[in-house]
């Protein structure tokens, strides 16, 4: 795997972030605000025509759990939460009873959620790692939280399905006793048809690299913001094992310089010789301005991944 892809929620630009506040105050239809919706959406896919994976930019998911209060019983939400320290706030997930999924509800649910656009077997699915969906839920355990996307994800590898991309800003501090219930929730999703991925960011994963490496997964993101490169001195990735490099800060308006990141790269492929290297944000997208997010898109863009 190579090239570089566009991580996690992407931001909205004025005219929908506008329409949506009006639909919310009763003041322009639902159909003006999937129009824009479609619109930015055709231009994020253009923009990714030679990405390693293409996303839809998550342009109407409110945030990385609500979408899931429509597909699982006992589901309520209610109540904000701050994630982590962003200036972005979370609706709170409440569960009640012995959740399970409404099956009946899911093609449509994909239908809403997940688009394709004739881009087969390039798609990247994004979906809340167990730990960080139990972070920001309550009346739900690991355990199940786990159980209940490993069926979501079996659901969602298709054929228009390239990778699914987990986000996993918590992994880095998870408590030890939780690495046997996430070592399992990966060990069962390991043979579905996508690649999978696992991005960890908001943390310095040097003490928690070997269990990670450990996982059966395709490729492991690394925010290079929060882990030194010194971190990896004396590591190497498994054969199978890509990197997902996360070398665009996606907190900053700063626009990097793409010969300093090519730079960092080099020395870092050198170091852990991992089976690829996929550029990326540390973090995901939507904690930027929209014109600078399109600005670190083209650093992505013009980054030569070493192979």
């Amino acid at each position: 795997m190579h090239g570089y892809i566009i991580n996690g929620i992407f931001p909205r630009d004025e005219d929908l972030i506008r329409a949506t506040r009006e639909f919310d105050r009763g003041r322009c239809t639902a159909e003006h605000v999937y129009s824009l919706q479609e619109r930015e959406r055709k231009l994020l896919f253009s923009l990714q025509k030679d990405a390693a994976f293409i996303s839809d930019g998550l342009l109407n998911w409110q945030d990385l759990l609500r979408p899931f209060s429509e597909i699982l019983t006992g589901a309520r939400v209610d109540g904000l939460v701050r994630f982590f320290e962003t200036n972005t706030f979370y609706r709170r997930l409440y569960f009640e009873g012995n959740v399970k999924i409404l099956e009946g509800e899911l093609t449509q649910w994909r239908r809403q959620y997940f688009f394709d656009e004739g881009n087969e077997g390039k798609m990247m699915r994004v979906l809340p790692s167990p730990s960080l969906f139990v972070r920001f839920s309550e009346g739900i355990s690991l355990e199940k939280s786990a159980g209940l996307l490993a069926e979501i994800t079996n659901f969602l590898s298709d054929e228009a399905c390239g990778a699914i991309l987990f986000e996993e800003p918590f992994l880095t501090d998870e408590p030890l006793e939780h690495e046997k219930t996430l070592k399992k929730f990966y060990e069962g999703i390991r043979d579905i048809q996508c690649k999978i991925i696992l991005h960890t960011y908001f943390g310095n994963i040097a003490e928690r690299l070997n269990f990670y490496l450990s996982l059966p997964i395709d490729a492991l993101g690394i925010d290079f913001y929060r882990t030194p490169i010194e971190a990896l001195d004396g590591i190497r990735f498994p054969e199978h094992m890509a990197l997902l490099a996360g070398v665009v800060n996606t907190e900053n308006t700063l626009i990097e310089k793409p010969d300093d990141i090519r730079e960092f790269i080099e020395r870092v492929g050198n170091m852990i010789l991992p089976a690829g290297i996929i550029v990326s944000g540390n973090a995901d997208f939507q904690f930027l301005p929209y014109e600078v997010a399109l600005k670190k898109v083209d650093v992505l863009k013009s980054v030569e991944s070493v192979k």
